[in-house]
Formats: C-alpha cells, sequence, structure tokens
C-alpha cells in the first residue's frame, strides 16, 4: 500500500496549486520535494498538497478534521507563519509569539489524538530583509523590514519550540535563509520577503528532503 505524504501551510506551500486536482502540487517546494522519492522509491509514496494562500494556524486549526485526518496521511510536513506574522505585526498584536505557540500546540495535539502514527515534522516560518518589505508596510509607521524580521525570528524560535515540546523534527528556515543571504541577496531568494522565488522553493525543498530522509 502507498504511503500518503502531505504538505500543509500557507501560500508558499500553496504556490498556485489546482485545488480541484489532488494530482496537483502547485509550483512550489512541495513539487521540488517530490521527484527525487518518487524516482528512489517507485509507487512507494503518494501526495497532497493541502496548503491554502493566506492561512494563519488560527485557519488551519479547523480545516485538520478534513484535509489531515479524513486523508489519514503516513507523514505531514507543517510550514505555516508568514501570515501570522504579517497580520499580527500590523494589528500590534503584543503576545503574537504566545499566541501562535498556543496554536500550534492545539494543531500537533488534534492530529495527534486522531493519528497516533502520523510523522510529522516542522519547517519554520521565515522572512527575508527584501526592500519591498518597507514598501509593502509604509502605511504603517511603526513597521519596518527590520522589525518584521525581528518578530519573524521570534515566531520561528517558538516553531523549533513547538517541536521541541512534542518531539518532532524541525528545520529553521529563517536560519538557513539568512545563511543563504551570504551567497546572494534577499531579491535572489524572494520576490517580496515572504515569497520564495524558484532558488528560494528549492532550499526548502533540499530541506524538507533531508529532513523527510530521517523519518521515514
Amino acid at each position: 500500500m502507498q504511503e500518503l505524504v502531505l504538505f500543509i501551510g500557507d501560500s508558499i506551500t500553496d504556490c498556485k496549486r489546482d485545488r480541484e486536482d489532488d494530482a496537483s502540487l502547485g509550483s512550489g517546494y512541495a513539487s521540488f520535494a517530490v521527484p527525487r522519492l518518487s524516482l528512489d522509491a517507485p509507487g512507494k509514496y503518494r501526495f497532497l498538497n493541502r496548503g491554502i494562500g493566506g492561512n494563519c494556524l488560527f485557519d488551519i486549526l479547523p480545516r485538520l478534521e478534513k484535509d489531515v485526518i479524513q486523508n489519514k496521511p503516513d507523514y505531514m510536513s507543517i510550514l505555516a507563519g508568514a501570515n501570522d506574522c504579517s497580520l499580527g505585526s500590523m494589528a500590534r498584536i503584543s503576545d503574537l509569539a504566545k499566541r501562535y505557540e498556543g496554536l500550534y500546540c492545539l494543531c500537533i495535539e488534534k492530529c495527534r489524538d486522531a493519528l497516533p502514527e502520523l510523522r510529522m515534522f516542522i519547517l519554520s516560518p521565515f522572512l527575508l530583509p527584501h526592500p519591498q518589505l518597507d514598501i509593502t508596510y509604509e502605511s504603517f509607521p511603526y513597521l519596518s523590514g527590520k522589525v518584521l524580521c525581528e518578530q519573524m525570528d521570534e515566531l520561528a524560535q517558538t516553531a523549533g519550540k513547538v517541536a521541541e515540546k512534542y518531539s518532532l523534527p524541525f528545520v529553521n528556515l529563517h536560519d538557513k535563509f539568512r545563511e543563504a543571504l551570504k551567497m546572494a541577496p534577499a531579491e535572489y531568494w524572494s520576490h517580496d520577503g515572504y515569497h520564495p522565488t524558484v532558488a528560494g522553493h528549492e532550499l526548502i525543498a533540499r530541506e524538507w528532503r533531508k529532513i523527510f530522509d530521517k523519518v521515514r
């Protein structure tokens, strides 16, 4: 029987997938991560992308029943937090990291309670210091690219804290992209600080494959 691998998250995972076609993985890291596995183990895995653009963890939590639990995946990766950071920062939520942690814990516990054999792993949210950030948020005088990146760093660390709490494999993509900036500027890896270019998606896919190799 084929093992099901499920990707869940926001627009970075969604990446223009066809929501009427379960075979559609979009054009981002999910589609980049799959080919090697498909070639290395023909017929062993099938894949579902359940990313939805614009989602925060608050949006992901209520759809876990339909998008995850009913599909009964064997593996699931989670990449969420970009919208939590941007919307939370605009709303000036003072305890954003605490709320993010609480919602993440609820997501993990809901999936574990329903699917105790599910092998989950977490990819942290990330933000690059892209020039577009200051333009995007110019109507919010209390926000800047620097402030947003600091907030995202806190959310990335919080995602790691959740992973540690539940003994889940974890990759801090925020740090990985910081390392990548030594090779090329933010514009090479991201269109706007949030959404990856082809190179950025490949970076995520490589980290995804590394962690998947550890859990399978």
